[in-house]
This record gives C-alpha cells, sequence and structure tokens, in this order.
C-alpha cells in the first residue's frame, strides 16, 4: 500500500493518527483459514488462557515494512487521541453486532426515582396543590448535561398545610 493513514477522531489538530508512505507485508496462510475467513467459518483454536477459542486459522507473517511513519500523539478535550481511536473502532464493531438503536455498554444512564427539598414555583389558590419545574444537572468529566424544565411535575405531600411526610 502507498499513502495511506489512519484518521484521527474529529477535532484533533493533525487529520491523521497513523500516516506512512508505503507498507509492505509478505503473508502466509493455508487455503482452507482463507477459505473459512470468506465464509465465516470458525473453528476451535485452543489456547492456555482460553481452551474453548474458536478462530479462522493461524496467518503467519514473515515481513512488514513501513517506510516514511508518522504517528502523531495528541491529546484534544482531555482525551489521548490513541484512545479515541481505539473507542471509535470498538464503537463501530458494538453497534455492528448490537444493531443502531441498541444502547451502548459502558455507557451512563441516569435514572432520577425521587427528589427531595424542590422549590415550588406555582400554587393552586384553590387546592392549594403544589407544582415545580424540576430540573437535573449532570457534570461528569468537564462536560454538562442538563434536562429541560417544561414538563411540569406536582411536588408531593400538596395540599394547603404544605409538604410534610416521609419523602423519597
Amino acid at each position: 500500500a502507498e499513502g495511506f493513514g489512519f484518521a484521527n477522531p474529529p477535532g484533533y489538530p493533525h487529520r491523521a493518527f497513523i500516516e506512512a508512505e508505503a507498507c509492505s507485508v509478505r503473508a502466509s496462510a493455508p487455503l482452507r483459514a482463507l477459505w473459512r475467513c470468506l465464509v465465516d467459518e470458525k473453528v476451535p483454536l485452543p489456547t492456555r488462557k482460553d481452551p474453548a477459542y474458536q478462530g479462522y486459522g493461524v496467518f503467519s507473517f514473515d515481513s512488514v515494512d513501513v517506510s516514511g511513519l508518522t504517528i502523531n500523539f495528541e491529546m484534544q478535550g482531555g482525551e489521548f487521541n490513541v484512545n479515541g481511536f481505539t473507542r471509535l473502532l470498538a464503537t463501530a464493531e458494538v453497534r455492528r453486532k448490537l444493531g443502531e438503536q441498541a444502547p451502548l455498554p459502558n455507557v451512563l444512564s441516569v435514572h432520577v426515582g425521587t427528589a427531595t427539598g424542590l422549590r415550588t414555583t406555582r400554587a393552586n389558590l384553590l387546592t392549594g396543590e403544589k407544582s415545580c419545574r424540576p430540573q437535573v444537572v449532570l457534570r461528569v468529566r468537564g462536560t454538562r448535561l442538563q434536562t429541560s424544565r417544561t414538563a411540569q411535575r406536582r411536588a408531593s405531600g400538596g395540599g394547603s398545610g404544605g409538604g410534610g411526610g416521609g419523602g423519597g
């Protein structure tokens, strides 16, 4: 291959994480192993660490020659580009396996079940019902996410006597 590279994740100063003028690879594999790759047929290839491991076969690389290699190690937004590059590859692989709509593993999901000490923003003078517009703000590693205040919910313990009782 000539003039190839692997792109950096979006937002990094350099376009490519790895660039090379040329790369020459000499490898060999049994014809049956190549066929297994084409038809996605795995066979037992036990290892010491995982006796149940399955794969396509053994591929031997006799030589890998790279010339004009540039590796750009950079930080952007608190993330090292090697980590970002690996994350993008892993995310794409997981998306292929799970489908586009499935939630990704290792994703922080926040569910607020109850809240206490909410400030009343409205009160109905006829019924005494109190309501508020709660908002959740989450800060993680310099990222700030928040819910909108459009949904109106009733504060617990309404009535003219105010709160009281065991909050949750």
